[in-house]
């Protein structure tokens, strides 16, 4: 079968469609674009199971209607990762991207924007002055919040500033020492608890 031939089923319900979406798929990036993100995650989950390694991603809207809960959270965090993926996808593997037109219609990060000229490079040690930070996060796009809930957030309390860059799946919390990066550590939004200690933040 030719890369470029059309493939048309009918009669499937349920896990069936996805299991030929699974199997007919090419190799490369393939969208499957459903009505809404009920109906989306649904498939996502199935997927989930028919495809080894990871490479399908649920791309949902980040839910920025919604009130603060985990589900935001989780939603920001697959956008972020699927976004992520279709980034640096290097050509070399079949992906799956699960979505609909809502989240398609919604608004990301451009890839020129994730050049080097638009990234701040922050290390455990580093000196910078704090309202300097604040200001280059303010002329990048963050916004500033009592708690951060999604990428492009970041907050403030005391010596603590927590950033949700685009480049992770976490938000980074940065502890200073005057104006030296004392600590650099990743963390879940829903407890407030560190996960993972780091050397640098890639924002």
């Amino acid at each position: 079968m030719s890369e470029n031939s059309s493939v048309y089923c009918s009669g499937l319900y349920f896990s069936a469609r996805w299991f030929v979406a699974a199997n007919a798929a090419f190799e490369g990036i393939n969208f499957i674009i459903l009505p809404d993100r009920e109906s989306a995650e649904y498939c996502a989950a199935d997927l989930y199971s028919l495809v080894e390694g990871d490479k399908v991603f649920f791309l949902p809207d980040s839910g920025r209607r919604m009130e603060r809960s985990n589900y935001k959270f989780s939603l920001s965090v697959q956008r972020t990762s699927a976004i992520g993926k279709l980034m640096e996808y290097d050509g070399q593997e079949k992906l799956f991207f699960v979505t609909y037109p809502h989240a398609l219609a919604e608004g990301s990060v451009a890839r020129t924007f994730t050049s080097d000229a638009n990234v701040l490079r922050l290390r455990c040690g580093d000196c910078i002055d704090r309202e300097e930070l604040l200001g280059k996060l303010g002329e990048m796009g963050f916004v500033r919040t009592d708690f951060v809930g999604e990428p492009g957030h970041f907050a403030v309390r005391g010596s603590v500033i927590d950033i949700f860059s685009y480049s992770d799946s976490n938000p980074f919390r940065l502890t200073f020492f005057g104006d030296e990066i004392d600590s650099i550590s990743i963390f879940d939004c829903g407890t407030q608890l560190s996960k993972e200690k780091r050397n640098e933040a890639e924002i």
